[in-house]
């Protein structure tokens, strides 16, 4: 509040703050009367009634006040009970005025807030009508969650804690940029637990599919942490937080405005012999299409020849998740389709996004150079890798209530691991890794990638 009288607009004239400052002293003197008779413990009823009676009037006093001030300042249309009412202001100072202005503050501050988008409808109307929000710097994230955090550092003392579960993409992508910087990166401290928790081995909560992060911040300490995207097994669900969790520093990495998913120290160092290739290899240009499916869940699956499929309503074509990304040759396009089906494509996407969809940037950003010693190679592993994939395919057919009849192939990309692990390799050597890191590259979250098929060898 201080801070407000000194630079909001509302508090701008110098009559206003005097008032406000005189309620508060009104408010103080009378909640030290009030904690006294609560102290002392008194049988005396009526004392303490007339003493929480005082207290209230007093804040209700405040929050008249206020009020009018907020309605002069931002409304000039309605009358100030129709405001009243479709506004619901709340002031946290008057709520909770021990804490705010005695206290300077929550000591903690726990939660799980509404994953709901801002201009959901509700019989017919976006909340962002029925509510407006004002000086916010997290107002284009479009998610109530995100207004819940910014809100909870303000009212924050300043060596608290804070932690909540929130969707993972709420640090993990390029429309949650302003929480990451006007939130996450304004505490000394945080550590960001990522789950996988859609069913993809397992879920965190019966019923619910979601990806998401646990996280905890304080300004008591230093330092930036993460998890990789941690999954688990249905018998892992108990050693979970105990066995699974790894945190690693996020110190020595950054990709645009993310809370990056560090599965190991090794991706760091992987990472930045990634980032040495100065060129953009996947710049878009060309007539010529490489395919890649755009949800990937265990495997990225790319494609240099187009799959079948085939829609009693529209006729054969090409599936509306398979998206392109263009080339100048078919060479440009086995060498970009043999990366994005690499594990090492894998990992830097799963670390960089928000772990379901494959976007555009986090292809571009990823950094090849031209290679012609490894070209040639690349190029044979593309083929013996198309063909595999063709061969080991299933073909399937559904019928859809707006599509009809819907028929396509099905790939199972770790049905193809041996041929993958070659891709590896040959991009080890172009990027100059460590056995170790290749170890790394390879064996990377397997038990969960490969499922039965590892079983089964």
């Amino acid at each position: 509040l201080e801070r407000d009288l000194v630079e909001g607009d509302m508090f701008a004239r110098e009559e206003f703050k005097t008032k406000v400052n005189d309620e508060m002293d009104k408010v103080a003197h009378t909640y030290e009367i009030f904690k006294n008779v609560q102290l002392r413990q008194t049988e005396d009823m009526a004392a303490f009634k007339d003493a929480k009676h005082e207290l209230t009037k007093r804040l209700n006093g405040l929050n008249d006040l206020l009020n009018h001030k907020m309605y002069g300042a931002v409304e000039s249309t309605k009358d100030y009970d129709a405001w009243y009412q479709s506004h619901q202001p709340f002031h946290w100072l008057a709520e909770f005025y021990e804490i705010i202005n005695e206290h300077g503050g929550f000591d903690v501050i726990i939660g799980n807030p509404p994953y709901v988008e801002y201009n959901k409808k509700i019989q017919g109307i976006a909340i962002s009508d029925l509510y407006k929000l004002v000086g916010y710097k997290t107002i284009s994230c479009g998610n109530l969650y995100a207004y819940i955090l910014e809100r909870s550092k303000k009212i924050m003392k300043q060596e608290s804690f804070i932690s909540m579960i929130v969707p993972l993409s709420g640090h993990s992508t390029e429309r949650m940029a302003p929480l990451v910087m006007n939130f996450y990166e304004k505490f000394g401290l945080h550590l960001h637990l990522n789950l996988s928790a859609d069913a993809n081995p397992q879920k965190l909560f019966e019923g619910v599919k979601f990806r998401l992060g646990i996280f905890i911040a304080t300004d008591t300490g230093k330092g930036r942490y993460s998890t990789k995207y941690t999954r688990w097994l249905a018998d892992e669900r108990k050693i979970l937080f105990n066995a699974l969790v790894r945190y690693n520093s996020i110190e020595d990495y950054t990709y645009q405005n993310i809370i990056p998913k560090i599965a190991s120290p090794l991706f760091v160092s992987i990472a930045k012999k990634i980032n040495t290739k100065k060129t953009q290899y996947f710049i878009g240009v060309g007539n010529k299409q490489c395919l890649y499916h755009n949800t990937p869940v265990n495997w990225i699956r790319s494609h240099t020849f187009v799959p079948y499929f085939c829609s009693e309503r529209d006729g054969e074509g090409i599936t509306t998740q398979l998206k392109s990304v263009s080339f100048d040759n078919e060479n440009q396009i086995k060498v970009g389709s043999c990366i994005l089906n690499s594990s090492l494509f894998f990992i830097w996407w799963i670390t960089n996004s928000d772990c379901y969809h494959l976007n555009k940037p986090e292809i571009v950003n990823f950094k090849y150079q031209y290679d012609k010693g490894v070209e040639k190679e690349i190029c044979s592993v593309a083929d013996i890798l198309a063909k595999d994939m063709k061969k080991k395919s299933i073909r399937r057919v559904y019928n859809y209530k707006t599509t009809g009849r819907v028929e396509y192939d099905e790939f199972y990309m770790k049905l193809s691991k041996p041929i993958i692990d070659e891709i590896d390799k040959l991009l080890a050597t172009h990027y100059g890794f460590t056995e170790e890191e290749l170890d790394f590259i390879i064996n990377y979250d397997i038990k969960y990638r490969m499922g039965d098929e590892l079983n089964d060898k």
